[in-house]
């Protein structure tokens, strides 16, 4: 509220933008705004809009000439927006009494509108459009309030049955879309956005879907439930998608004002047959809350993905006859991060979790493309618990590998997230948690096992695969030169038992490396050299 004139003036202000129940703008569209100003406690002369816009962006972008109204009949209006040539376009919109009297008389209200486009202004995170009300009196005291709107789109296509007929329409179909975050060091997290129903003719519409730049993509789902509310239908796994190709409309490449649509806008998807995946966590004792990550085999990318969420309990709706992974996440939680389980020594004993403290490993969960049958229901209630196996066993070269005294130069430990009947996924990272050590961990007097060249102990942790890689050579170290010796490498992989926590015997035979270690002077510096040839072949 701000004094005028020996009297108080305070303005009211409240929108409405066309087809919207938010303070959103559609991209691909002109928008309405409908602004309602009521003058409390004086009467209000002058009203100014304004707003700034980029100049790089197109002069679609701009107020739509003469789309200004106004539900008073005696009215003046004004364009007075400025173009400076550089940096920024402001714009102005001012309206007056005809008769340069009152325009809004105390205690009522009156409304103004006017249309903008703003496809090529959608830039960064934040509000897409900041409006200025300013109402002023015949004194020239004024009272200022901003209104702040932000970017949508709104999708539109049709849903198909499983059979294949193009004309085929599956009414009742659940169409929702999420906008998709990815995460640093670690998986993406989705946001639902927007959801709607198909009619009789397959038809769906998403109106005004937030199309903040803070998501990363957008991801669209269709499930279809039967009467009995299982899911029996599904669509395609499609990654996610950037916003421009959900919405149709002036597309501001080439010529300006040139029309194009290459969005997936009033596009038509097919369903396939579905099976569902419901999960759950514990303890030992008691149900855990948890974030997960559901990745297709084949595909090799999340179809659904909240891994740094907190849910006691998920159900996922994935296309049938696949084969699928299930991580399961306690995310540590960071310094000044809202995210994540903390990590209190006092209080994270003997497998101990709760809502707020104790992360967890990630644990992982295959499901065969056999047991993810139509319309089956597959339950995984996954164990938390945390403890460590030792693994151990005997080192011994393959005959006629070692041609002098070889020492193991290094162990590297790959930990498996999955594993499948066609084998298992071995990422390049290396899972060492700081407990290896080559010296400690290598004994080459040892007899109680029986081992005549070298044994080796690692700890391990419990209901984990691990692919554990040894490598040897007539060296003291990984980098030094073995002359003429052989160099070796042995490769076990090992996953312990979650019920029994047993230790494990399990030995090793190392084998001869093809090639040759060889150093090459490059101005001054020496490096390794090798080369190998492998031919991929898509499967």
């Amino acid at each position: 509220m701000v004094t005028m004139g020996g009297y108080a003036s305070a303005l009211n202000t409240n929108f409405t933008i066309a087809g919207s129940d938010g303070a959103y703008l559609n991209l691909a569209n002109n928008n309405t705004i409908n602004i309602t100003v009521g003058a409390v406690e004086g009467n209000i002369t002058n009203i100014t809009f304004t707003y700034s816009i980029a100049t790089s962006g197109s002069p679609t972008d701009l107020y739509i000439n003469n789309s200004n109204g106004s539900s008073l009949t005696n009215i003046l209006f004004y364009d007075r927006t400025a173009y400076p040539g550089a940096g920024t376009r402001y714009y102005n919109l001012t309206f007056n009494n005809n008769s340069g009297g009152t325009l809004i008389v105390n205690g009522t209200s009156q409304s103004f509108w006017f249309d903008v486009a703003v496809r090529n202004i959608f830039m960064g995170e934040g509000a897409l459009l900041g409006l200025t009300v300013n109402a002023s009196n015949s004194s020239g005291y004024g009272n200022v309030t901003t209104i702040n709107f932000y970017p949508s789109f709104t999708f539109t296509g049709y849903i198909v049955n499983e059979t294949g007929c193009a004309t085929c329409w599956q009414n009742n179909t659940n169409v929702t879309i999420y906008g998709v975050t990815m995460q640093p060091n670690s998986p993406p997290t989705s946001t639902l956005l927007a959801r709607a129903q198909t009619n009789n003719s397959g038809f769906f519409r998403l109106n005004y879907v937030n199309a903040s730049a803070s998501f990363n993509g957008f991801k669209l789902k269709t499930i279809y439930y039967n009467a009995s509310g299982r899911a029996t239908k599904v669509g395609m796994n499609m990654p996610e998608f950037p916003s421009f190709l959900y919405y149709g409309g002036m597309g501001g490449i080439g010529k300006e004002g040139e029309n194009f649509d290459m969005s997936l806008n009033g596009a038509t998807f097919y369903l396939q047959e579905a099976t569902t995946i419901n999960i759950t966590a514990h303890n030992g004792s008691l149900m855990q809350k948890f974030g997960y990550e559901l990745i297709d085999q084949a595909l090799g990318f999340p179809i659904e993905s909240q891994s740094t969420t907190s849910v006691i309990s998920g159900e996922v709706v994935v296309p049938a006859n696949r084969g699928y992974v299930v991580s399961f996440f306690r995310m540590p939680a960071f310094p000044g991060s809202s995210v994540g389980f903390t990590m209190d020594p006092s209080v994270c004993v003997d497998n101990f979790m709760n809502d707020t403290y104790c992360p967890a490993p990630p644990r992982s969960y295959a499901i065969n493309a056999a047991n993810a049958t139509a319309g089956n229901v597959t339950t995984i209630n996954q164990s938390l618990m945390m403890t460590r196996v030792n693994v151990y066993g005997c080192i011994t070269p393959n005959t006629g590998a070692n041609n002098s005294a070889i020492n193991i130069t290094s162990i590297l430990i790959k930990m498996l997230p999955w594993t499948t009947d066609a084998g298992s996924f071995v990422p390049p990272n290396d899972a060492d948690d700081g407990t290896i050590n080559v010296t400690n961990d290598i004994n080459y007097t040892a007899t109680n096992l029986g081992c005549t060249y070298a044994s080796y102990n690692l700890s391990l942790l419990n209901d984990t695969g691990y692919m554990i890689e040894f490598y040897a050579k007539n060296g003291t170290n990984e980098s030094s030169n073995p002359g003429n010796a052989n160099n070796l490498a042995g490769f076990i992989n090992f996953t312990s038992d979650d019920e029994l926590y047993e230790n494990a015997n399990t030995n090793v035979t190392m084998y001869r490396l093809a090639g040759n270690y060889m150093t090459n002077n490059i101005s001054g510096l020496k490096v390794n050299t090798s080369i190998m040839k492998f031919n991929i072949i898509n499967s």
